[in-house]
Protein backbone atom coordinates (compact mmCIF):
# COMPACT_ATOMS: atom_id res chain seq x y z
CA UNK A 1 0.00 0.00 0.00
CA UNK A 2 1.16 3.62 -0.84
CA UNK A 3 2.02 6.06 1.94
CA UNK A 4 -0.87 8.64 0.61
CA UNK A 5 -3.21 5.69 0.98
CA UNK A 6 -1.68 4.43 4.32
CA UNK A 7 -2.46 8.30 5.36
CA UNK A 8 -5.90 8.41 3.69
CA UNK A 9 -6.73 5.10 5.79
CA UNK A 10 -5.98 6.72 8.79
CA UNK A 11 -7.15 9.76 8.66
CA UNK A 12 -10.60 8.50 7.63
CA UNK A 13 -10.18 6.10 11.44
CA UNK A 14 -9.96 9.17 13.01
CA UNK A 15 -12.90 9.78 15.70
CA UNK A 16 -13.15 13.10 15.80
CA UNK A 17 -15.40 14.88 17.52
CA UNK A 18 -15.21 18.65 17.88
CA UNK A 19 -16.70 20.82 14.79
CA UNK A 20 -13.82 22.73 14.25
CA UNK A 21 -11.26 19.57 13.69
CA UNK A 22 -14.48 18.13 11.26
CA UNK A 23 -13.97 21.41 9.30
CA UNK A 24 -10.63 21.49 9.25
CA UNK A 25 -9.94 18.08 8.24
CA UNK A 26 -12.27 18.77 5.04
CA UNK A 27 -10.00 21.97 4.39
CA UNK A 28 -7.39 19.94 3.95
CA UNK A 29 -8.72 16.73 1.89
CA UNK A 30 -10.25 19.57 -0.48
CA UNK A 31 -6.73 21.73 -0.32
CA UNK A 32 -5.65 18.37 -2.31
CA UNK A 33 -8.57 19.11 -4.69
CA UNK A 34 -7.81 18.64 -8.51
CA UNK A 35 -9.71 22.07 -8.93
CA UNK A 36 -10.26 24.65 -6.51
CA UNK A 37 -12.27 27.86 -7.46
CA UNK A 38 -15.16 29.97 -6.82
CA UNK A 39 -16.67 28.29 -9.97
CA UNK A 40 -15.21 24.15 -9.59
CA UNK A 41 -14.43 22.09 -6.67
CA UNK A 42 -13.11 19.02 -8.15
CA UNK A 43 -11.97 15.97 -5.79
CA UNK A 44 -10.35 12.64 -7.00
CA UNK A 45 -9.61 9.92 -5.15
CA UNK A 46 -9.04 6.30 -5.29
CA UNK A 47 -10.24 5.51 -1.91
CA UNK A 48 -13.95 4.57 -1.46
CA UNK A 49 -13.29 5.50 2.34
CA UNK A 50 -11.85 9.22 2.03
CA UNK A 51 -14.58 9.89 -0.95
CA UNK A 52 -17.46 8.54 1.64
CA UNK A 53 -15.58 10.76 4.32
CA UNK A 54 -15.53 13.97 2.45
CA UNK A 55 -19.10 13.55 1.72
CA UNK A 56 -19.94 12.99 4.74
CA UNK A 57 -18.21 16.15 6.11
CA UNK A 58 -19.72 18.01 2.81
CA UNK A 59 -23.22 17.40 4.39
CA UNK A 60 -22.16 17.89 8.24
CA UNK A 61 -20.43 21.13 7.72
CA UNK A 62 -22.66 22.76 4.93
CA UNK A 63 -26.11 20.80 4.97
CA UNK A 64 -27.67 23.59 6.58
CA UNK A 65 -27.30 25.88 3.52
CA UNK A 66 -30.10 25.38 2.00
CA UNK A 67 -29.35 27.03 -1.55
CA UNK A 68 -26.08 25.30 -1.98
CA UNK A 69 -27.72 21.56 -2.38
CA UNK A 70 -25.76 19.99 0.30
CA UNK A 71 -28.27 16.93 1.43
CA UNK A 72 -28.14 14.39 -1.09
CA UNK A 73 -25.01 12.18 -1.21
CA UNK A 74 -25.45 10.42 -4.44
CA UNK A 75 -25.69 14.49 -6.42
CA UNK A 76 -22.23 14.94 -4.63
CA UNK A 77 -20.26 11.73 -5.45
CA UNK A 78 -19.65 9.72 -8.66
CA UNK A 79 -17.46 6.98 -9.63
CA UNK A 80 -15.52 8.08 -12.70
CA UNK A 81 -13.56 5.30 -13.60
CA UNK A 82 -11.91 2.21 -13.52
CA UNK A 83 -8.36 1.51 -13.46
CA UNK A 84 -6.59 -2.27 -13.98
CA UNK A 85 -2.88 -1.28 -12.47
CA UNK A 86 -2.22 -3.10 -9.01
CA UNK A 87 -1.91 -0.46 -6.97
CA UNK A 88 -5.53 0.61 -8.21
CA UNK A 89 -6.68 -2.81 -7.43
CA UNK A 90 -5.74 -2.39 -4.11
CA UNK A 91 -7.97 0.58 -3.64
CA UNK A 92 -10.73 -1.36 -5.49
CA UNK A 93 -9.97 -0.22 -9.00
CA UNK A 94 -12.55 2.53 -9.25
CA UNK A 95 -11.88 6.39 -8.79
CA UNK A 96 -14.92 8.23 -6.56
CA UNK A 97 -14.90 12.06 -7.86
CA UNK A 98 -16.59 15.02 -5.61
CA UNK A 99 -17.34 17.37 -8.23
CA UNK A 100 -19.11 21.09 -6.79
CA UNK A 101 -20.06 23.75 -9.42
CA UNK A 102 -21.99 27.32 -8.83
CA UNK A 103 -23.21 27.96 -5.56
CA UNK A 104 -21.71 24.75 -3.60
CA UNK A 105 -18.22 26.04 -4.86
CA UNK A 106 -18.97 29.35 -4.16
CA UNK A 107 -20.23 28.07 -0.70
CA UNK A 108 -17.05 26.43 0.16
CA UNK A 109 -14.52 29.29 -0.65
CA UNK A 110 -16.28 31.56 0.78
CA UNK A 111 -16.22 29.84 4.12
CA UNK A 112 -12.07 29.02 2.96
CA UNK A 113 -10.84 31.70 1.37
CA UNK A 114 -7.96 31.72 -0.50
CA UNK A 115 -5.21 34.58 -0.96
CA UNK A 116 -3.89 35.67 -3.63
CA UNK A 117 -0.83 33.47 -3.59
CA UNK A 118 -3.50 30.47 -3.77
CA UNK A 119 -2.86 29.69 -0.20
CA UNK A 120 -6.15 29.27 2.10
CA UNK A 121 -6.64 31.56 4.56
CA UNK A 122 -8.63 34.48 5.43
Amino acid sequence: MSFAAETKAALCELKIKKMCCRTALLLGILRAANQFSDREIRFTTRSRQTAALTVSLLIECFGDIDSAGFTDESELLSVVGEESDAHDAEEGGESYQISLTGSQAKVICECFPLTDDGRFGA
